[in-house]
């Protein structure tokens, strides 16, 4: 896909109803990844957390109940 195209892409990311609801965690050793990932589903109106391992996911997931890891 080209630049535009992708673009084009990220504008179309719309708010969600009830998306403030929901507590996502984001896990990925790859800190750009996980930033996109993250700044996406924020975007969405998602409540989103970043983990950068398992460890640290499971450190997170026992001080947050999160609805999606």
């Amino acid at each position: 896909a080209s630049a535009h195209e992708k673009k084009e892409i990220a504008s179309e990311i719309v708010e969600l109803e009830h998306a403030n609801d929901f507590h996502i965690l984001v896990v990925d050793d790859n800190l750009i990844s996980q930033q996109v990932s993250i700044k996406i589903l924020q975007k969405m109106g998602f409540q989103v957390h970043g983990a950068n391992d398992g460890k640290e996911a499971l450190e997170a997931m026992g001080i947050i109940h999160f609805d999606l890891v």
